[in-house]
């Protein structure tokens, strides 16, 4: 069914069980573990936990060691991908990711990233990342310039990774050129 034709009640509920998000703010809850902050949309939703699938995510993503702690315990790089977890625990369809990287440094960005392709390469999940960073972008496959609601550019990876860094931040400069 077409997301126009859903009343406000079915598109919330595609939201909550086919999307999930990661944004630029951690959004962990710091009275709750890192697991019970994964698990806490699952609870809203009355959905049953898969305790394997998520320890799975929290091995992969090199936290596993780190459910039990709080999230002021954890380093931005490590809330991050507890953040990535909590988005993937009901096995969404889709994760939208807004600055995923923007309060991370340079190291923490790119493990970021790599769990994120993780994610769309080996999970077979669609990955929508919003993001400033040409270098950010680069990981990406495909990378869509809007500016004004209208797509100025878009670009396919083809090359290595730096080489397409390059190509995003001219076209990023010749977007800015044409104001």
């Amino acid at each position: 069914r077409q997301v126009d034709q859903m009343t406000e009640k079915e598109i919330l509920e595609l939201r909550r069980r086919e999307i999930g998000f990661v944004f630029q703010q951690y959004r962990l809850l710091a009275s709750y573990t890192i697991w019970e902050n994964i698990c806490m949309p699952l609870a809203l939703d009355q959905m049953e936990v898969d305790e394997e699938y998520i320890q799975n995510l929290a091995e992969r993503c090199g936290i596993l060691e780190k459910l039990d702690a709080y999230p002021d315990q954890l380093s931005g790089g490590e809330q991050q991908r507890a953040a990535l977890i909590r988005a993937m625990a009901h096995k969404p369809s889709i994760v939208i990711a807004d600055e995923p990287t923007g309060n991370l440094d340079s190291a923490s960005s790119e493990t970021v990233m790599e769990y994120l392709q993780m994610i769309n390469k080996d999970l077979k999940k669609a990955v929508v990342l919003v993001t400033h960073d040409a270098y950010v972008a680069s990981f990406c496959d495909r990378v869509i310039f809007v500016k004004d609601g209208n797509i100025e550019v878009e670009l396919r990876k083809k090359e290595k990774q730096d080489v397409f860094c390059d190509k995003i931040m001219k076209a990023q400069k010749d977007i800015l050129k044409n104001k």
